[in-house]
């Protein structure tokens, strides 16, 4: 795999991170040990299970503009503790097919409150 699809693939993952931070409560805050210069920046998501952070490369800032920057608040949680705490947000969450969430967003749909305009056929982006 080459450095461009490389950075294809840290790209797409900030889209979905920066989903996460318009869903949950968020901010941004300076890494003061990042693993690396371009990825000084980290988002950080608070959820009911606990903090979610992710490095995020300096090329993809774009998608983080609106987020408020604050002080170092990391709870030195790993990626490991992420995972745990996502797999339990999304028990929380009770995603099943008779989930409150779930229903919702099917109504979503039956009220044109979900723009599926443009989709792809297989529900893609546009």
């Amino acid at each position: 795999m080459n450095d461009a699809s490389i950075r294809e693939l840290y790209r797409d993952r900030a889209h979905v991170v920066a989903l996460l931070a318009a869903m949950y409560p968020a901010h941004i805050e300076t890494d003061p040990a990042p693993p690396a210069p371009e990825v000084a920046m980290v988002v950080v998501i608070d959820t009911i299970t606990g903090q979610l952070s992710w490095h995020v490369h300096r090329d993809d800032m774009d998608l983080f503009g609106w987020l408020p920057r604050r002080a170092r608040e990391w709870d030195g949680h790993d990626a490991a503790t992420r995972h745990e705490r996502i797999h339990r947000e999304i028990a929380r969450l009770d995603l099943h097919e008779e989930g409150a969430l779930f229903s919702a967003y099917l109504d979503g749909f039956a009220d044109g409150c979900v723009d599926t305009a443009g989709a792809g056929s297989a529900g893609g982006p546009r």
